[in-house]
């Protein structure tokens, strides 16, 4: 039987993913979503993901620093606050 997931981390690679990762283990039964698996830019399917495994913890760890403000408002506001309306849902 697969664990349930109990946490989901929303930004693995950068410095505090990385460090989530190497202080949960590699058994630990969490989801990692990278920009290969969730694409913040579309702020909806980060919401989806979050319904569709119902993880008893999310992490949004991810974040954009880039120049361009369309995308940066996408990535660190509209995804954020979709993921909280999820969660709260």
């Amino acid at each position: 039987m697969e664990a349930a997931i109990t946490l989901l981390l929303f930004g693995p690679s950068g410095q505090v993913g990385l460090e989530i990762q190497r202080q949960s283990g590699p058994d630990a039964p969490f989801l990692y979503l990278g920009r290969d698996r969730a694409d913040l830019t579309a702020p909806e399917a980060c919401a989806d993901a979050i319904r569709r495994t119902r993880p008893a913890v999310v992490i949004n760890a991810a974040g954009y620093h880039g120049a361009d403000e369309r995308v940066a408002h996408l990535v660190n506001a509209e995804a954020p606050g979709q993921m909280a309306q999820a969660c709260a849902d």
